[in-house]
């Protein structure tokens, strides 16, 4: 599992030796630098807030940004690699939503964390739907996955819906909230294992669902473009390093934490 990786350094213009991994949890910020052989050079960690009201968990979605930003920043600085030898991935929670306005950049509500039950009532009312949902995602229709966070808050958030009815509202995971934020261009995307996390995505085809969008009252304009997790997603902005660094690495962290346990006949994860 390892190879991709390599690869995705060789390639590169620069030569890159060294990557930024950068790791959004539910609990902290994590930023690591790994030299070739996988050796960690550097990390730095910053712990993130939660705030809980009864089966509602939510989290503000411009500390996925500062903090990310802080500790990216320490753990390069701690590494002393040149810029020019970087390249960099994300990981990240999965599930936990976010919903803002494409013009000014701003959140229209707290994002909703992957813990947050609210949507109960919400998905056992749509059981007639559960074996048709879980037959193009894989997913059982649970309030835990995406959807179902995205239909609240168009329902209970009136800026959304007007966002949305003028086509300025953009949707997404914690990936594509930090990307949109951190890259230059601002670019609206994700990848497959974030997206196949949404009960939106169908996994035969690859591609957002319409009947699924249909049921979950979610607009396909305000999704991000899927692509592999093993792409050249953009350039991290300048301002955070002194230099742009591509990122060309995006996954999920059950998906990633998997994927290093490895595909050796007997490993479990």
């Amino acid at each position: 599992m390892r190879e991709p990786l390599l690869r995705s350094i060789s390639n590169h213009v620069n030569e890159p030796t060294h990557a930024l991994v950068l790791d959004v949890g539910t609990s902290s910020v994590k930023a690591f630098v790994f030299d070739r052989s996988y050796n960690c050079l550097a990390m730095s960690e910053r712990k993130l807030v939660s705030h809980r009201h009864g089966v509602r968990v939510e989290q503000n979605p411009r500390d996925y940004v500062l903090l990310s930003r802080s500790v990216m920043r320490s753990a390069f600085r701690k590494s002393n690699v040149d810029p020019l030898h970087l390249v960099a991935g994300i990981t990240n929670q999965r599930e936990t939503v976010i919903v803002w306005n494409s013009e000014t950049g701003k959140p229209v509500y707290p994002a909703i964390v992957w813990q947050d039950r609210r949507t109960q009532k919400q998905c056992a009312s749509m059981a007639g739907h559960a074996a048709r949902i879980r037959g193009k995602t894989g997913l059982e229709l649970l309030p835990y996955f995406s959807a179902s966070k995205l239909s609240w808050i168009l329902k209970h958030v009136a800026q959304s819906r007007t966002l949305a009815s003028h086509h300025r509202l953009l949707c997404g995971t914690v990936d594509t909230w930090l990307m949109w934020n951190m890259l230059s261009n601002n670019p609206h995307v994700t990848d497959a294992t974030n997206a196949c996390r949404t009960l939106l995505y169908d996994i035969h085809s690859l591609s957002w669902d319409e009947w699924l969008l249909q049921i979950f009252g979610v607009k396909r304009d305000a999704l991000p473009a899927v692509h592999p997790s093993q792409y050249a997603f953009g350039m991290l902005k300048k301002d955070i390093l002194g230099t742009e660094i591509p990122v060309n690495a995006v996954c999920g962290d059950q998906q990633a934490s998997m994927a290093a346990a490895g595909r050796a006949k007997g490993t479990t994860k």
